[in-house]
């Protein structure tokens, strides 16, 4: 049976402004809010970590179209962020292993994070 891998990789744009603005207490919320939503998002083929500071690590296996979750989750989190009056907001990028172009998991997760940072370059654009 053949498993499809994917790597997701999610950054709270705008933390450190609600650290700033806000203090470092609803930063903190931030982060477990995110954290809650992605928990929510497991189940026995998609698995959510705090990969460290204000970023996550999701796998998924045979997930062929994830973008439905990441909307969501994306959604629930600018609702929260809209009740904080400061534009935090979740970047996600993702990338299926492929075993032409990734010797290992390390350059998914590579991908992964290309595409989250231009997520975040377009959340950035948007919100200008």
């Amino acid at each position: 049976m053949l498993v499809h891998l994917t790597v997701v990789v999610i950054d709270l744009n705008n933390l450190k402004l609600a650290n700033d603005r806000l203090g470092h207490d609803i930063g903190d919320a931030c982060i477990m809010n995110a954290a809650k939503i992605l928990r929510n998002m497991e189940t026995s083929k998609i698995t959510a970590y705090r990969y460290g500071g204000d970023e996550f690590v999701m796998l998924m296996v045979d997930q062929p179209n994830p973008e439905s979750l990441f909307k969501k989750a994306k959604e629930e989190f600018r609702k929260y962020g809209s009740e904080l009056k400061v534009p935090v907001a979740l970047a996600i990028g993702y990338a299926k292993f492929d075993a032409q172009l990734d010797n290992d998991l390390t350059d998914t997760q590579k991908r992964a994070d290309e595409r989250m940072y231009q997520d975040k370059m377009k959340i950035k654009k948007m919100e200008q």
